[in-house]
């Protein structure tokens, strides 16, 4: 970053190229998912016009958290480190990993504000998301 930051532009500008440089690494990961994980997994997508102002969204501020990541680490190698912390911890956080009735109240609360869609039927067979 010490290279970047003698460069003759704005600061905001160059965070910005950064970050949309990111959400274009991303992109194909993300088409490969949405076109894929239906296959797999026999399921129905509707996709929505919304999508098209979420995920440049989450994308800010994932980049927020992981400048906040970067400021915390000392090195380079502290804040890699950080951030796979992170990614276990909101990983183990979730009800995927530990049972909804042992998360802390305050996980609970969010957790009925972000309902899971896709629930089994009753006959084994996915749900289409409805």
């Amino acid at each position: 970053m010490d290279y970047f930051a003698t460069l003759p532009i704005e600061r905001f500008v160059l965070i910005i190229a950064m970050v949309l440089s990111f959400l274009l690494l991303s992109l194909p990961s993300l088409v490969v998912t949405i076109v894929a994980g239906p296959a797999l997994l026999a399921l129905q997508l509707r996709p929505s016009p919304w999508l098209l102002i979420i995920i440049p969204l989450c994308t800010l501020s994932l980049a927020g958290v992981g400048g906040l990541l970067g400021l915390i680490g000392r090195t380079r190698g502290d804040s890699l480190n950080l951030g796979f912390i992170f990614t276990l911890l909101l990983t183990a956080m979730g009800p995927v990993v530990i049972p909804p009735d042992r998360l802390p109240a305050l996980l609970r609360v969010l957790g009925r504000l972000c309902r899971q869609r896709m629930r089994p039927r009753p006959s084994g067979r996915r749900s289409s998301g409805r």
